[in-house]
């Protein structure tokens, strides 16, 4: 009986401690393929090691939310770190590492004209789109906080892992929508106005779970815990607007760079006009260019001047 009861303590512990070991290789290999591109990038054009910094700073948010001990989630104080480092922190770091733009660059042609063609879906646009990417974030802060999903998500339940996977997935589109390449086809004051309306729901939803906290909180930890949880978000929705002012300024400043952040999970995608990056009049390689403009259009509409050009060598063979 003793046996058997170490035995199902033992595999209890294993399936518990299974995510954690998932999210781990996860990690580890996020950052493997990010260095790896790196690398292949190098003899070329060289990776910003701001943006590396980004990633790794990044996977270290994604880390400290779901496997250092804050991932217990003992109290709202943890519950609302976690949140907070999932569904904010941590996106805005891996938007501004750039990681698609990375990966655009290190690809070669097909694959990179694949996933530009990806990426300007109908689908992938939607979602992409400021203001639908702003409901689905502030808005799962809202039903989490305000609705007994709170008190279903505890950790190590199936609910959990839904939340945190649509916290960060929601967190990641929205800083794509407001830095990201694709953000340009909206204008920049909407997205600011969009901002500033995410700033102050969460200031109000700060409010509102000091006022009425989850059913599981007491009323004296809500107050201080609330607090932190709009602290924070102000926090990083000021430095997204910071970081959206500061693309806006230079893209409208006539600069010989003109930055616009990335794609689905974000980034810059530089556009260098200069002569110090190619010849005038060469056109870039497709894995350098702005998913805004797909590749795969590019890459189509060179398909007939190929064509027409072998004609026209056919041609005057036969003349001769």
């Amino acid at each position: 009986m003793r046996v058997a009861l170490e035995v199902a303590h033992e595999h209890g512990a294993v399936a518990q401690d299974l995510p954690a070991l998932c999210v781990s290789l996860t990690l580890v290999a996020a950052g493997a393929i990010y260095a790896a591109s790196v690398l292949r990038n190098l003899p070329e054009r060289p990776w910003p090691t701001d943006r590396i910094g980004a990633w790794l700073c990044g996977l270290a948010a994604v880390w400290g939310a779901l496997i250092s001990p804050l991932a217990a989630r003992e109290t709202l104080f943890d519950h609302v770190l976690v949140h907070v480092l999932l569904g904010l922190v941590a996106p805005l770091l891996l938007v501004l590492a750039a990681p698609v733009t990375l990966a655009l660059r290190a690809l070669a042609a097909v694959p990179a004209r694949r996933l530009a063609a990806l990426l300007a879906s109908p689908p992938v646009r939607v979602l992409l789109h400021p203001l639908v990417a702003a409901v689905l974030s502030a808005g799962g802060l809202w039903v989490l906080y305000t609705t007994p999903l709170y008190a279903l998500a505890q950790p190590a339940t199936p609910m959990a892992i839904v939340v945190d996977v649509y916290l960060f997935a929601s967190g990641c589109l929205f800083a794509a929508a407001m830095i990201g390449s694709g953000s340009a086809r909206v204008g920049f004051r909407l997205r600011l106005v969009l901002m500033i309306v995410v700033l102050g729901a969460h200031v109000v939803l700060g409010q509102r779970v000091v006022a009425h906290p989850p059913v599981v909180v007491a009323a004296g930890e809500a107050t201080s815990d609330a607090l932190l949880l709009a602290a924070l978000a102000v926090a990083v929705d000021l430095v997204l607007i910071v970081v959206l002012w500061r693309r806006w300024t230079a893209a409208s400043g006539g600069r010989g760079a003109v930055s616009s952040a990335g794609s689905a999970l974000g980034g810059e995608v530089e556009a260098v006009r200069g002569d110090d990056e190619r010849e005038p009049g060469q056109p870039e390689h497709p894995r350098g260019q702005d998913i805004s403009e797909p590749v795969v259009s590019q890459v189509d509409a060179a398909e007939p001047d190929r064509q027409g050009e072998q004609r026209t060598d056919h041609d005057r063979e036969d003349a001769r």
